[in-house]
């Protein structure tokens, strides 16, 4: 039997359109590996403080923020987060340069033009048929593989610090028994 995982995406963007095609190519997005089927569970906001806010929740295992955005920029929001959860994978996109030593500093692991990923309204996508739309949302499902490698590995890590955590606090409990079964 094969397990089916689900992994928590947030995608922050500020456009409207910009989310709902994101939505469009990654609704029926797997990855499969040893472990099992990775199905996403997507979320949506509309500007940086809900980006940071779901973020600092703890429940998000990927992140795909906009660069320009009301309230906190994709890179701060990267950067705000880092000290608390530092191996949650954050992919940049916009329509804007970025400064790439910046954006490396803030822990965004890629960064992709929007135009590139045929998200914007003038992007071949909107004048396409249907038969070639798997073909142009490749560049965002290649990206998505890569970064999954690290959403397992980031999931792995997460299980073994638990596992720790109760192992510390069992043997904290235990010259309290040893102590109490001697005398």
């Amino acid at each position: 039997m094969v397990n089916t995982l689900n992994v928590e995406l947030l995608v922050a963007d500020d456009d409207l359109i910009t989310i709902e095609r994101i939505k469009d190519i990654l609704n029926d997005y797997t990855y499969k590996n040893c472990n099992g089927i990775y199905k996403l569970n997507i979320t949506t906001v509309n500007d940086g403080m809900d980006a940071f806010n779901a973020l600092l929740s703890g429940k998000y295992d990927l992140a795909i923020l906009d660069y320009r955005m009301p309230g906190k920029t994709g890179l701060e929001v990267s950067q705000a987060i880092r000290d608390k959860y530092p191996f949650i994978p954050i992919i940049i996109i916009s329509n804007y340069e970025i400064d790439c030593k910046a954006a490396m500093e803030a822990g965004v692991i890629a960064y992709e033009s929007k135009e590139s990923l045929n998200l914007t309204k003038n992007s071949t996508f909107f004048i396409t048929t249907i038969g070639n739309v798997a073909q142009q949302n490749g560049h965002l499902i290649a990206l998505l593989n890569k970064v999954f490698k690290r959403v397992i590995s980031y999931r792995h890590l997460k299980n073994i610090e638990e596992k720790v955590v109760k192992y510390e606090e069992a043997i904290s409990e235990l010259p309290k028994y040893l102590k109490g079964n001697i005398q």
